[in-house]
């Protein structure tokens, strides 16, 4: 297994809030800037650098034609990768099943591979309108929790965050 713990990876599917939290992790929280996101084309890499450490983030586009990409490619992609940071819109409900296969995906190759980077999962989009409306959604919301940690592997590090637009990711989650 190769290493190369500054490499992260951001999945999910399309509309998730992958690129609003690389934004954040690049410093740049401004409200604002995230209504005028479009749809990840294929994936953006940035660089940031913490503590003297560089961090190479790849944000991949998570419509279907670019997580079968992932897929497909797998070795080009989670090759000695340190971190992989998965995104499920918590608010579109109707498409837990969707995002839960393409984590068990993810998974799969990770396990054929023996590549064992640390997995955080974040239920993004908890917006604090949403605990108003939590009562409609928490039976689906408990339901994805018990599929998510009957799908990974006991070998993987892995945790799972609530997240918002709101949320501030620093630099220095970065690490470990």
């Amino acid at each position: 297994m190769a290493e190369n713990n500054n490499r992260i990876l951001v999945l999910g599917l399309d509309n998730s809030g992958k690129t609003s939290i690389v934004f954040s992790l690049l410093g740049k929280n401004l409200l604002s800037l995230h209504d005028q996101l479009i749809p990840t084309i294929g994936q953006q890499m940035k660089t940031i650098t913490v503590q003297g450490n560089p961090y190479m983030i790849l944000d991949f586009g998570g419509q279907e034609v670019y997580r079968n990409d992932v897929i497909k490619n797998s070795e080009k992609y989670f090759l000695g990768v340190g971190k992989i940071l998965y995104l499920i819109d918590i608010q579109d409900t109707e498409r837990y099943n969707l995002a839960l296969d393409y984590l068990e995906e993810i998974i799969k190759i990770l396990e054929a591979r023996d590549e064992k980077p640390k997995l955080v999962i974040f239920l993004h989009k908890y917006d604090p309108n949403l605990e108003l409306e939590i009562e409609n959604i928490k039976p689906k919301v408990r339901e994805l929790l018990n599929k998510i940690r009957y799908l990974i592997s006991n070998n993987l590090d892995y945790t799972i965050k609530k997240s918002t637009i709101f949320t501030v990711f620093k630099s220095s989650d970065l690490h470990g």
